[in-house]
């Protein structure tokens, strides 16, 4: 029933106490926790005003902007947000992002996703400004988590 050690996370949990900005965003679609969301302001929902678009996983809609990572909340009862649920998404801070694979995806390199907001160890998209801090992590469950700086200081040009 219970195991002798927790878990380092879970995907959507935020790496650190350190300064964030967390936002709310209408779900446009189920959202696991942990994923990358994204928005576009063309795309709206019966539940979302005109100056808050709902977000989205990647492959949901076209155009869309990233926002950052779904985090995890106790409010919500199972694997993440449904629809119309008020989605906590981290802009800024750094948060715990659900990895596609156990392939190494290289620390201090920016984010790149997949169309379902997995990070990935290339292709997908580039989410300027959010920036691999470690190695990906594999879970008792079979997920893999890794961490990521949204909205980092760092340069894009001096990333390697």
């Amino acid at each position: 029933m219970y195991e002798t050690q927790q878990e380092i996370a879970f995907a959507g949990m935020k790496v650190d106490s350190g300064d964030d900005r967390v936002e709310s965003f209408p779900a446009g679609i189920a959202v696991p926790f942990g994923r990358i969301v994204v928005t576009n302001p063309a795309v709206t929902t019966a539940a979302s005003p005109l100056d808050n678009p709902p977000a989205f996983l990647p492959a949901a809609i076209s155009n869309a902007k990233p926002r950052g990572c779904a985090l995890h909340s106790h409010t919500i009862v199972g694997e993440g947000y449904a629809l119309y649920d008020c989605l906590s998404v981290m802009t800024r801070g750094l948060a715990w992002v659900e990895a596609a694979a156990a392939t190494a995806i290289t620390a201090n390199t920016q984010l790149r996703f997949d169309a379902t907001g997995r990070a990935v160890p290339s292709g997908g998209t580039v989410f300027e400004g959010a920036v691999v801090r470690g190695a990906v992590v594999t879970l008792a469950s079979g997920k893999y988590i890794v961490p990521v700086e949204f909205h980092s200081p760092l340069d894009a040009d001096a990333i390697a």
